[in-house]
């Protein structure tokens, strides 16, 4: 089967690419009807939106002064609509300083904001891809220093430089 969606308000048709189960068809289309940007504005939301278990990649912004930073918000805003109709990309962003400043400390999952941090599931060579294992891979960059696009980085990031050959992986 093949699926497109259409926005209202949009001359163009996106198709989906993912892999053709329900639950994967179910969750495209909830992506669809929701916001381009998750706001994430706990510790507790971070953390859950980063592990879905639904082998999706999340992109999450750390945003602490939206005066200073407002240019790099837009970028990511900008990013973040153009990647909206993508099947496997979730982006979301947290603007709460006391949230940031926990996954720089707590977590060591960044230096300093503005920066944005990919997820994806990890590769074990016993269980191949999947959120099943514990812990997922994460890379990081900072808005403010790098020259590629954030799109072509979540792009070369997104996947694991070895993987297997499954269902999952190579649908």
């Amino acid at each position: 089967p093949c699926l497109f969606w259409k926005d209202r308000g949009r001359a163009q048709y996106d198709y989906y690419d993912g892999t053709h189960s329900t639950a994967s068809i179910v969750r495209y289309l909830e992506k669809q009807l929701s916001p381009p940007i998750a706001e994430l504005d706990s510790i507790q939301s971070v953390l859950d939106f980063t592990s879905r278990g639904d082998n999706a990649i999340s992109v999450v912004g750390f945003f602490t002064d939206s005066d200073m930073q407002a240019e790099e918000l837009g970028d990511f805003a900008s990013y973040a609509s153009s990647a909206h109709p993508s099947s496997g990309v979730y982006p979301g962003v947290v603007t709460d300083p006391a949230v940031a400043r926990h996954f720089i400390k707590a977590e060591g999952w960044y230096d300093r904001p503005p920066s944005v941090v990919l997820s994806r599931p990890a590769v074990d060579a016993n269980l191949g891809q999947g959120w099943e294992q514990e812990g997922s891979e994460r890379a990081v960059y900072v808005l403010d220093e790098e020259d590629e696009s954030l799109e072509k980085w979540v792009s070369s990031n997104s996947l694991p430089l070895v993987t297997f050959l499954t269902s999952q992986t190579f649908p």
